[in-house]
């Protein structure tokens, strides 16, 4: 009866299970394939795989390990995890492509061969804010192909990273800002009002404020070093191209060494031309660079929507007890002081950034519960019988909870005679809260509100990826027949879903039919 939490990430992966006899998470190591432990960084699965050919792949830390990490090879993927938004084809062998899909599904398919999966075992995932959804939708067609016995969960990185911290009070409210290598998620938490349900294996439940997130994180960093480094030695990408591979390592290590110490001195050989360049960076270097690329712009637009949301559920500002900091971008001193200066130095903690999501993970599969909530406003289209205008009738809004307690109900009628069918328009309404952000002379951030809602409609269902659900009338109706009654639910894997009953022939049409993947 294992418990098991993978913490799939953008640059590391991190596995743990639960350690019953010692009731505490265990972050587990496997051979070849994981990086020993290293100072404050633990055992950890780089998330990168290299392509040998006739279908052979070395993964992790064999890749690293032996210098094959060479960013100019098509055969070695990185940062595919990103990629599985875009499912775009990452290389080609023989008329075979590879995309972010298929090589996601070769790394995580060894990985979870070194545990032990069975119809007792538990295993739990993690995902970033702002793909949610899209990453859900993958674990899931995942273990139906691969584990269709397994029992699997997924909750939010942030969230899970929230549980893991021991210096949190239960009941309190928390900020968890989660910077790791492919994205920033930020989620506003209260604590469950008590752990022990979790360890006896019983139901224990938080609850999620507020949450937002960007596609920001250290791979970015790295990306706009190198390109500073490029400046510095006066030559482009494509004349570099030989040495661009160390030069990108040696970005990364600056960013590292900036982490822990005030200043970067780094020497370079470029054994084409015999040169040799000297770079010095300071920690006002940095800051500069990310000031260049709005880094702290987008920085505080995802905490102030955090924020906003819990705000319009009643959490004020102050009332976030702690502040804490997940993931190796949160190491860079001026991101620390940059949160710092929004919620004050007293509150921000980070002494786990690197184990806390998959360590705060595991409480989910021994019995944690957390109520979580929907982002966006969700509606039916309707024809305005006296303008013959469509308009909106708001069914679940932003931030209700979900799955639903009980279903939302409402009477459709015909809007014309020999009516044949009525659709089930449904429409996301997205309810926007930027910040115009400006500094202080100490760094600080202030900014004004503005608000905006977008509407977008939504043609999604489990029979057709491209047509909403239609109810067809059997005999047709006529206008103002008040022929449908439909309940709507949102149910645990996140979907609006309908029962459609026909008051005519008293049958019911739909019953749960999914209508609607929500945000």
């Amino acid at each position: 009866m294992e418990r098991y939490a993978v913490d799939f990430g953008t640059s590391n992966t991190v596995v743990a299970r639960w350690n019953f006899a010692k009731e505490q998470p265990q972050t587990m190591s496997f051979p070849a394939i994981t990086a020993p432990a290293a100072g404050a960084m633990p055992p950890v699965t780089p998330s990168v795989l290299y392509y040998r050919g006739e279908q052979s792949f070395l993964m992790g830390y064999e890749v690293t390990s032996r210098g094959l990490d060479d960013i100019r090879s098509s055969r070695y993927f990185w940062g595919f995890k990103r990629g599985l938004l875009h499912l775009t084809s990452l290389y080609e062998d023989r008329g075979r492509e590879f995309s972010a899909d298929h090589i996601a599904r070769l790394y995580l398919t060894r990985l979870l061969g070194n545990l032990e999966l069975n119809a007792d075992t538990v295993v739990t995932f993690t995902a970033p804010v702002n793909a949610f959804d899209t990453y859900r939708e993958w674990i899931s067609a995942f273990f139906a192909e691969n584990y269709p016995e397994v029992p699997y969960r997924l909750v939010d990185e942030s969230v899970a990273a929230a549980i893991s911290y021991g210096s949190t009070r239960a009941g309190s409210v928390v900020c968890v800002v989660d910077f790791g290598g492919g994205t920033l998620d930020v989620s506003v938490v209260r604590m469950p009002e008590s752990f022990s349900g979790a360890a006896a294996g019983g139901a224990t439940k938080g609850r999620v404020l507020g949450k937002a997130g960007a596609f920001l994180g250290g791979d970015d960093i790295d990306r706009w070093l190198l390109e500073d480094l490029l400046q510095r030695t006066g030559r482009t990408a494509e004349e570099c191209e030989e040495i661009l591979p160390q030069l990108t390592t040696l970005a990364r290590q600056i960013k590292e060494e900036l982490s822990t110490q005030s200043e970067s001195h780094r020497s370079f050989f470029d054994a084409e031309h015999f040169k040799t360049y000297e770079f010095h960076y300071t920690q006002n270097d940095l800051l500069d660079l990310l000031e260049e690329h709005d880094f702290f712009v987008t920085l505080n637009d995802v905490l102030n929507n955090a924020i906003n949301m819990a705000e319009a559920g009643g959490i004020s500002r102050s009332q976030i007890e702690r502040v804490l900091l997940v993931g190796g971008t949160t190491l860079i001193p001026a991101v620390q002081r940059g949160i710092r200066g929004i919620f004050g130095r007293e509150k921000v903690q980070c002494h786990k950034p690197f184990e806390a999501v998959a360590h705060g993970a595991l409480a989910f599969s021994l019995g944690l519960n957390i109520v979580d909530f929907i982002q966006h406003s969700y509606a039916i289209r309707y024809l305005d019988s006296l303008t013959k205008e469509p308009k909106y009738k708001i069914i679940f809004k932003a931030g209700s909870e979900y799955p639903s307690t009980k279903p939302v109900t409402l009477t459709l009628s015909s809007s014309f005679r020999n009516q044949k069918a009525i659709e089930l328009m449904m429409a996301e309404i997205e309810h926007k809260r930027m910040g115009r952000v400006s500094f202080d002379a100490d760094g600080r951030f202030s900014s004004v509100d503005d608000s905006s809602d977008t509407v977008r409609l939504l043609n999604y269902s489990k029979n057709s990826a491209n047509a909403a659900v239609i109810a067809k009338l059997e005999p047709p109706g006529t206008p103002l027949d008040k022929r449908l009654n439909v309940a709507f639910s949102i149910n645990a894997r996140k979907e609006l879903t309908a029962t459609v009953h026909d008051n005519l022939t008293g049958q019911d049409i739909y019953v749960d039919m999914p209508l609607v993947a929500l945000r």
